[in-house]
Order: structure tokens, then C-alpha cells, then sequence
């Protein structure tokens, strides 16, 4: 069974792995741009100047629905499980 302790731990360690995710693609997209846009334009018909938009949406909906679960976290000083 599921408890509310194991369920905290489960989610503390996903937002681990959620920010660990983040900045590798933010990193990604910074510095192997010229590559990911080439594959992406030879895979989907969006031209380079539309897709520096999409990946810049991408990171800016992920980061904020990210930050705003880990707010939520800090505010009500749940523990995550991991010491």
C-alpha cells in the first residue's frame, strides 16, 4: 500500500530528477543549437526562427509549472524523504 511518507519520498525524488532533466535541456539547447535544429528541421517542417520560439516556450511552460510545485513544497515545509 501506497502511504503518504512513501508518496512524499516518490515525488521529492521526482522533482530531483525534474531539475536534473531542466538543466540538461536547457544546456542542451544552448550549446548543441546548430544540431538540434538541424535534425529538427530535416524531421518536421518548422524553419530555424520558429523553432528558437518553440524551444524557448518549451523551457519557459516547464520551468514554470516546475517551480511552481516546488514553491508549493517549500511553503508547506512537506519533507521530501531524502536526509
Amino acid at each position: 500500500m501506497l502511504t503518504l511518507s512513501s508518496l512524499t519520498t516518490l515525488l521529492g525524488r521526482a522533482s530531483v530528477l525534474d531539475i536534473a532533466y531542466f538543466f540538461i535541456a536547457a544546456l542542451a539547447m544552448m550549446l548543441m543549437k546548430s544540431v538540434l535544429f538541424s535534425v529538427r528541421e530535416k524531421l518536421f517542417t518548422v524553419n530555424g526562427s520558429e523553432l528558437s520560439t518553440l524551444y524557448f516556450t518549451f523551457l519557459s511552460h516547464y520551468k514554470s509549472q516546475h517551480w511552481s510545485f516546488l514553491s508549493h513544497r517549500i511553503l508547506h515545509r512537506t519533507s521530501w524523504g531524502i536526509e
